[in-house]
């Protein structure tokens, strides 16, 4: 059902309505139905226990893992905390932004290795979805989904005001990311058997 059959359902319900207010309500039926039939069939196609390959998520867990640690450790620490502004004292094991220090924290890792397998088992249901069920097919995706995410960095460093360096590592960060997520999850999906 379109916004068209809402609206005009919308002008029924409340004829004497102003315009604005019809079309409001009938983009909210619209949005709230749109969610009732994600809540209760999209995500049984997501969660799709079947068409899950628990291996891949598992190797693009630690092969994403291992890449930001490459990121953000031995490759690109000092240039990434530069242009965050901060200044890093490994004697005392603090880290201090705006003058304010900070001591390392297990939750932003949680909260990664959380993110990183909701971004497989995305990539998994994407891959799904377009069919796309190959190495190639998932690189190509995951490079899709990088370059756009890329473009939001760059974007948001632009009103931050924050050096192209923190783009170029933050955003090519995410563009390997996405590229080795699809290549991991599309090079080892389930195939269909035919028969």
């Amino acid at each position: 059902m379109g916004i068209d059959s809402y609206l005009d359902a919308s002008n029924k319900a409340q004829p004497n309505s102003p315009c604005l207010i019809n079309t409001l309500h009938a983009l909210y039926s619209l949005i709230m139905n749109k969610l009732t039939i994600f809540g209760r069939n999209q995500i049984k196609c997501i969660m799709n226990l079947k068409s899950i390959n628990w291996v891949a998520i598992i190797i693009a867990l630690v092969a994403t893992m291992a890449i930001g640690f490459l990121w953000y450790g031995a490759l690109f620490l000092d240039q990434w905390a530069a242009g965050n502004g901060i200044v890093m004292d490994e004697a005392r094991e603090v880290m201090t932004k705006d003058g304010i220090e900070h001591s390392p924290s297990a939750f932003p890792m949680i909260v990664n290795t959380i993110s990183m397998i909701i971004y497989a088992l995305f990539m998994n249901w994407l891959l799904n979805k377009t069919n796309m069920k190959t190495a190639v097919g998932g690189l190509t995706i995951g490079a899709s989904i990088g370059l756009i995410m890329w473009l939001g960095i760059y974007t948001g460093n632009n009103f931050a005001f924050n050096p192209i360096s923190l783009t170029l590592i933050d955003g090519s960060y995410t563009f390997v990311l996405w590229s080795l997520l699809g290549l991991i999850i599309g090079g080892m999906a389930k195939k269909e058997k035919t028969a």
